[in-house]
């Protein structure tokens, strides 16, 4: 790799008279250090723009910068190294291209690749001086985090979430790393909870989405949000006692949008509201005949409107919720038959309309509080919004911290986190770096237990559901003793191996030399980190009757990490996180800011990868090994350009 055709810092005297502010304030000697410092910049969107150009004016002149997105329109209030002419291209190439204007001599490499390849492992982190994070999800930075730790090269992390934002360092030996801290699972809702018996705004806003895609995406035999040609409101054919909703044959004659009114909010609910063991504690929904409706909306006319607020802020009346449903699905009904089948995008204004009138309409007949367009918006895409000034402090003090470590001032650097209301009239929130976790099975290789059911858990479970998203594997390698029984990673597999993969992983444990208190060693090598797991055979996590109780059965438990255990079976459900989460967990992204799990204590979080390599295939030829695997996924190895 090849640096800019720039000298890496030019004639030394223009470059002292550019920085004379610098060397004035930090000394020769410093500013030397930082002239030859390497930067690893991980991200290029809200926090990424910041940090270049900190970096950039701070006399840091020797960067890579890595960055998978593109840049969309809705970047452009607040990534301002981008422009309207800039939609769609590299986020880390035209990033590049704007902070060499800031200092032309510089010396910036851009790839546009996903950080989590084998061409960025523990070899490439090595070259750097310092890594810093400025990504958008949990699975790139528990990635970067351990490989950082195998490089031995330090790690400022951080994030922002609206007006909160965080930063720490991490460094092998001396400071926790990004999975010290324990970290919560998402809250989910059942399926049979977001169709039947909604509670929250968020129920209803899930089923809208939902919707969406019943009507317009891809035909998916497990969204199960309604049956457009059931008219069953009550009764079986077994017992002969069938009620039916004749008017539904009617409505469709009228038309699609009447048709589809009738069908979600009469017909179905009616079937809802007859079930009178559903409602024994609180008031059933009430069906809505569109008839009526187009009979109140001619009598009430007039709603209320604070004209205060802005346009996405205010909160529809009952009446305009039905006029954008109708228009809405008219609309997206056309676009279904042109273009095919349509994706739900929360920057699509049209399939926003219909998510927010479809769940206030729903939300209204339950008796739920209904929301704002900006309100759906943040919650049907687990996503509260990005604020510019808050990437702005969090980028400047990601800088101040990356000068003391290039000085050999670890001790100074600080955990810091920026507040929304003032404590003892401070903003900022400043704290020692805490000591490494003993139980961090991440950076001080401890044991970890896994309870299940051996005789039920397969290994595809444990592969897929446990190991790459619980404890964050990119291409788990599987041994006991010196046989190797699960590979992951091998890009040739022949269609023989590629049928013994699947047919291995439809084992169940027990079958397959992981039974009951079984030691496995299971390896990463694009990570290059290995964790040894006990296997312990649990019947049951609690009483069939304790479990009807619960929305989700548990059916694993990780013990031994400080990775939290809140597993459950995730196949019938519907995944959402349901509010914005404190400042201990925040994430940068482009326009609206990602939720992921919260952390218990207020320190960075995070989950892992899927991508295919060909150095597992090393120990492959070493042991002499059992059938290969590849990625749940089935990705396609990515193409990397890298810009010079």
């Amino acid at each position: 790799m090849t640096g800019n055709s720039n000298s890496n810092g030019g004639d030394n005297s223009n470059q002292n008279e550019r920085f004379s502010h610098l060397i004035e304030t930090l000394g020769l000697n410093l500013f030397q250090k930082i002239q030859k410092a390497k930067i690893l910049v991980v991200g290029a969107g809200g926090i990424g723009c910041e940090l270049l150009k900190n970096l950039i004016l701070s006399g840091f002149i020797n960067i890579e910068i890595i960055d998978l997105d593109t840049i969309d329109l809705s970047n452009l209030n607040r990534q301002f190294l981008f422009r309207k002419h800039h939609i769609g291209m590299s986020k880390s190439k035209i990033a590049r291209e704007a902070v060499l204007k800031y200092n032309p001599s510089a010396n910036i490499v851009a790839h546009h690749g996903d950080i989590k390849s084998q061409e960025f492992g523990p070899q490439y982190f090595k070259q750097f001086d310092l890594v810093m994070n400025a990504l958008d999800n949990l699975s790139a930075r528990r990635h970067v985090n351990r490989v950082c730790l195998s490089a031995d090269v330090p790690l400022v992390e951080s994030g922002t979430a609206g007006y909160l934002g965080q930063l720490t360092v991490i460094k092998k030996g001396d400071t926790e790393c990004f999975e010290c801290v324990p970290t919560e699972a998402p809250k989910q809702f059942a399926v049979c909870t977001i169709r039947s018996n909604p509670s929250a705004p968020i129920h209803c806003i899930v089923w809208a989405k939902m919707l969406f895609g019943r009507l317009f995406g891809v035909a998916d035999d497990s969204n199960a949000v309604t049956d457009m040609d059931d008219n069953i409101v009550e009764g079986t054919e077994e017992q002969n006692n069938i009620v039916r909703d004749l008017q539904l044959a009617v409505e469709k004659d009228k038309g699609y949008g009447q048709w589809v009114y009738h069908k979600v909010f009469y017909t179905d609910i009616d079937r809802l509201a007859r079930m009178k063991e559903m409602w024994k504690e609180k008031k059933p929904p009430q069906p809505r005949l569109l008839a009526d409706i187009d009979q109140e909306l001619d009598n009430n006319t007039a709603e209320h409107i604070n004209t205060a607020q802005l346009k996405d802020q205010k909160v529809w009346g009952f009446k305009e919720n039905v006029r954008v449903f109708l228009e809405t699905l008219a609309q997206l009904k056309q676009r279904f038959e042109k273009d095919g089948a349509l994706s739900w995008d929360k920057d699509d204004d049209m399939a926003l309309n219909f998510v927010v009138s479809a769940s206030n309409i729903r939300s209204h007949i339950f008796g739920i509080t209904t929301k704002s367009k900006f309100d759906v918006k943040s919650m049907a895409g687990n996503i509260i919004p990005a604020i510019a000034t808050t990437n702005a402090v969090i980028g400047g003090l990601i800088v101040m911290n990356a000068i003391n470590i290039i000085d050999g001032r670890l001790k100074d650097c600080k955990s810091i986190f920026l507040i929304e209301q003032p404590s003892n009239k401070r903003m900022l929130l400043v704290s020692e770096i805490p000591k490494p976790n003993t139980a961090c099975y991440v950076c001080q290789k401890n044991f970890i237990t896994i309870k299940l059911n051996t005789n039920t858990v397969k290994v595809g479970q444990l592969i897929h559901d446990i190991l790459k998203k619980h404890l964050a594997f990119s291409l788990p390698m599987l041994t006991v003793g010196n046989d190797l029984l699960y590979e992951s990673g091998d890009e040739d597999l022949s269609k023989e191996e590629i049928r013994a993969r699947d047919a291995l992983e439809q084992k169940v444990l027990s079958s397959y030399r992981m039974g009951d208190n079984v030691i496995l060693a299971v390896e990463d090598y694009l990570q290059d980190f290995k964790v040894s797991i006990l296997i312990n055979h649990v019947e049951s996590f609690g009483t069939e009757e304790e479990n009807k109780k619960k929305e989700h059965e548990k059916w694993f438990e990780i013990v031994g990490t400080a990775t939290a255990a809140a597993p459950f079976q995730t196949q019938p459900i519907q995944s959402i996180t349901t509010t914005a989460t404190a400042y201990n967990a925040v994430t940068d992204i482009d326009d609206l800011e990602i939720i992921e799990p919260t952390p218990t204590t207020p320190t960075p979080t995070t989950t892992t990868t899927t991508t295919t390599t060909t150095t597992s295939g090393k120990k492959r030829k070493e042991i002499e090994s059992a059938p290969g695997s590849e990625d749940s996924d089935g990705s396609k190895k990515q193409k990397y350009e890298t810009i010079e």
